[in-house]
């Protein structure tokens, strides 16, 4: 995939999913508790490290794909396990 390809995918595929997920996060700011909310502001570090490092591997000239799949891997743990404390906790709240 040539670096040209990999913006067009960022764009079409990504940007749009990310806008979603803000979308998301502006509801729960909104609406959410104040413990919604904190929890949710947790998981922001891992989420924009992720974040980060799609945008850095879409625009990259060259992409050692190795090495990106295994830190890719370890930052998406670490945000699923943040946004599975934020759904617990929202869980939890919901009456």
């Amino acid at each position: 995939m040539t670096k040209e390809q990999r913006e067009d995918q960022y764009n079409k595929m990504y940007v749009p999913a990310y806008d979603r997920l803000m979308q998301a996060d502006v509801t729960v700011r909104l609406v959410g508790t104040a413990v919604g909310k904190d929890v949710l502001a947790q998981s922001v570090p891992q989420r924009e490290k992720v974040k980060d490092m799609i945008a850095a591997a879409f625009t990259a000239a060259e992409l050692d794909t190795v090495k990106f799949a295994k830190e890719f891997d370890d930052a998406l743990l670490e945000y699923e396990q943040a946004i599975n404390a934020v759904i617990d906790k929202v869980d939890a709240e919901v009456l």
